[in-house]
């Protein structure tokens, strides 16, 4: 009877974990689609009001900043001097700005005016509007720059060697040609 009676508690209690699943995941989604935010700290550059991402004044600032210097061709190391040397925190605890933080903001597509929310669950993908701190052009542009550098299309060729097949050699997966050092 034990063992009757542990069975059919663990399962109302598996049974009312998955209920209370799948209303939180129901909830995200429609608060996705009403355009407010669905959790989680804002992007820099944004703060919540009545849960929805408005302006930071302060930070949108320097969110200009970062993609005008980068659009001018600054590398992400020269922007991480411009914001440390002027006393810019990141939203995270550490004191200074890492690359990886720049670069990850650089991607952030709420920057142009919208972001997407998407459930793994039914694959819906909804995209909310917000508040744009840089015009979609500005931001395609850094883009495509950032692509081009690291796809290494301007990178000198130091081969000091002859190889017969290198011009030949191409690799099936991304399309590049195959080199060697």
């Amino acid at each position: 009877q034990d063992k009757l009676m542990k069975v059919i508690l663990d399962g109302m209690g598996e049974f009312e974990n998955s209920i209370r699943a799948e209303r939180t995941r129901l909830g995200k989604l429609n608060r996705a689609r009403e355009g407010f935010w669905f959790g989680g700290p804002p992007p820099f550059g944004y703060k919540i009001v009545d849960k929805k991402l408005v302006l930071n004044k302060d930070e949108s600032v320097w969110v200009k900043k970062i993609f005008t210097e980068t659009s001018k061709g600054a590398s992400t190391l020269e922007v991480k001097k411009l914001l440390d040397s002027n006393g810019v925190l990141p939203r995270r605890r550490a004191s200074t700005w890492s690359i990886g933080s720049i670069q990850a903001l650089i991607k952030n597509t709420h920057y142009k005016g919208s972001y997407h929310y998407h459930d793994k669950k039914s694959d819906e993908k909804i995209e909310t509007e917000c508040p744009a701190i840089v015009d979609k052009t500005t931001w395609t542009s850094v883009q495509q720059l950032k692509a081009r550098k690291t796809s290494r299309v301007s990178q000198q060729n130091r081969t000091k060697q002859f190889f017969l097949l290198r011009d030949l050699m191409v690799c099936g997966h991304c399309g590049r040609s195959i080199s060697a050092r």
